[in-house]
């Protein structure tokens, strides 16, 4: 693999992808099952068709890789009651918009003139802080690894303007510590780690999954030969019986990560227990604030919200592995990107979007409820 790095940025050359799909080919002789666990990969790999250039008996499974996805009803609910109240302005990143609560969406309510404005980055909220004093601005912190730097950067900047009118909902996740937990239920053979996240954690961060859990893992990027190189890479060490990280994306990815990111997140967060869609509470897998940032949080609600899901949507089950989006009865009938019932068909990352805008041509992976 180490030799083939150098020409990576030569993404349309097929050359290179033939030389992948060989490898894969040639090393993959019996059923496998790959999960990825970030919702571009999903989308990546279904846009460009890559399963066409596949093994038939190599299948792809998402995992927990969308933080839209991930995120509980309950804490779905509770943003959209936050929203609700007079004083409030909620700022939000776009995906969570039209993800349905239990009875109405954040994006339903803005239409009737709530006060919700949808941000690119979490430092729009210092913005709309600083031109409306009066009101309560209140930034919906969503996100994986990835995100989390951002926002304590966000948190510092509003420290130093002296904004007392900023809040934040958490309702970040740390993946990694997660996987633990989503592995003691469903084991894949092999799993393709997170380019974004790995940017921050770095490459050693995911040591882990080959050293305790026995699993092969290798960090990608995105672009189509990106993933090829990691399928390859698994391919290899399944084949090998040698589990191992690799890094097939160390253009952006370092042993170590990014370590002035690690060290901000550090002074402004500290580990929490956090509710995940289909895994339930998990200790240490969420964010609180702590020392001068705890007057940032808003606080969640103790006891539980009593919240409504849509009984027959499957999206608790797809971003586990355990089930594809075909197998949901709603699917591209009921359950539309327009007209969504869960989380995955809404979001950009979501499983089920991805399969309704790029069906495959072969199916793939188990479909067990």
């Amino acid at each position: 693999m180490k030799d083939l790095w150098p020409i990576l940025t030569s993404y349309r050359s097929p050359q290179l992808v033939h030389k992948m799909v060989h490898a894969i080919e040639t090393l993959v002789q019996e059923k496998i099952e790959i999960m990825q666990v970030c919702g571009t990969h999903t989308w990546s790999y279904r846009r460009h068709g890559l399963d066409s250039l596949l093994p038939s008996h190599l299948s792809l499974l998402a995992g927990p890789g969308c933080p839209v996805c991930v995120t509980d009803q309950e804490d779905i609910d509770w943003v959209i009651n936050l929203a609700q109240e007079r004083q409030n302005t909620l700022v939000t990143f776009g995906d969570i918009m039209r993800v349905p609560g239990s009875t109405t969406s954040l994006a339903e309510l803005r239409s009737r003139g709530t006060d919700i404005q949808i941000a690119l980055s979490p430092l729009k909220a210092l913005d709309i802080a600083l031109s409306q004093p009066s009101r309560r601005v209140i930034l919906v912190a969503l996100g994986f690894e990835t995100t989390v730097p951002a926002i304590a950067a966000t948190l510092q900047s509003a420290h130093r303007l002296g904004l007392g009118n900023l809040s934040v909902a958490l309702l970040l996740k740390q993946l990694l510590p997660a996987l633990r937990h989503l592995f003691n239920s469903t084991r894949p053979d092999g799993l393709l780690c997170p380019g974004h996240v790995a940017t921050i954690t770095g490459k050693d961060a995911f040591a882990f999954l080959p050293k305790e859990l026995d699993i092969p893992a290798a960090i990608a990027g995105f672009e189509p030969v990106d993933i090829l190189m990691g399928l390859a890479e698994l391919a290899r060490q399944i084949s090998a019986g040698a589990p191992q990280i690799a890094n097939t994306y160390p253009r952006a990815v370092s042993d170590q990560g990014n370590l002035t990111a690690q060290s901000l997140v550090r002074s402004t967060f500290a580990p929490a227990p956090t509710r995940w869609r289909g895994l339930g509470t998990l200790d240490g897998t969420g964010y609180r604030l702590i020392g001068r940032w705890q007057r940032f949080a808003v606080t969640a609600p103790t006891d539980a919200l009593t919240s409504l899901g849509t009984s027959q949507c499957l999206c608790h089950l797809v971003i586990l592995g355990k089930a594809q989006p075909e197998a949901c009865l709603h699917f591209g009938t009921e359950c539309t990107p327009t007209r969504p019932l869960g989380p995955c068909m809404v979001s950009e990352e979501g499983t089920c979007a991805a399969h309704y805008y790029f069906p495959l041509l072969k199916p793939m992976g188990r479909t067990e409820a």
